[in-house]
């Protein structure tokens, strides 16, 4: 076997440009969503990312919180004052540095007459080390009165060479919140 080479650089920025954006959310099957018609942020010290260029940064957290409130407007709830608010909003993002090692086993002969690679025999090896950051977006709603979960969402995406650029940070935070909170059940 011939490992051939090792193209990290070049692994990490194709996985970088793909925007799959995975979510799924989870509830309390007990509650009556429709009773919810109005939000506010819940007053809480916000986690840490984990990465520095997002903790503590205003921007950031206005970018996040301006995209679930257009995103819960849209779906029929209202801001509210935190005193007469149905619902207490709360996220968390974290982020991750991943590894994903890709093997290629590449036959330099093929039996021609039945179409397919031959096994075993003169394979090169290419080994791919995709190095990107993940980051994974929560939302948590809760009931005011009670203080309770009763749904949260969430978005797990790749976050490598985005953080840096303010519009496409922007663009994915959006397109993140979009489809978490399209799986809230009321609206």
């Amino acid at each position: 076997m011939n490992i051939s080479r090792i193209p990290v650089v070049l692994g990490s920025a194709l996985l970088a440009s793909c925007v799959s954006i995975t979510v799924g959310s989870d509830f309390d099957p007990g509650t009556d969503f429709t009773k919810y018609t109005t939000f506010a942020w819940e007053t809480v010290e916000q986690t840490t990312t984990g990465d520095p260029r997002l903790d503590d940064n205003p921007f950031f957290n206005s970018r996040v919180r301006s995209a679930v409130e257009r995103q819960l407007s849209l779906r029929g709830l209202d801001p509210a004052p935190e005193e007469s608010a149905d619902l207490m909003l709360h996220y968390h993002m974290f982020v991750e540095h991943r590894e994903r090692i890709n093997v290629d086993a590449i036959d330099r002969e093929l039996d021609e007459a039945r179409g397919y690679s031959i096994y075993n025999r003169n394979v090169d090896v290419e080994v791919y080390v995709n190095e990107y950051d993940e980051g994974t977006l929560m939302i948590d709603l809760a009931d005011a009165a009670d203080k309770h979960i009763m749904w949260r969402g969430w978005a797990k995406l790749v976050v490598t060479d985005v953080i840096d650029d303010r519009e496409r940070l922007d663009s994915r935070i959006g397109q993140a919140v979009e489809k978490i909170i399209a799986l809230y059940p009321a609206g």
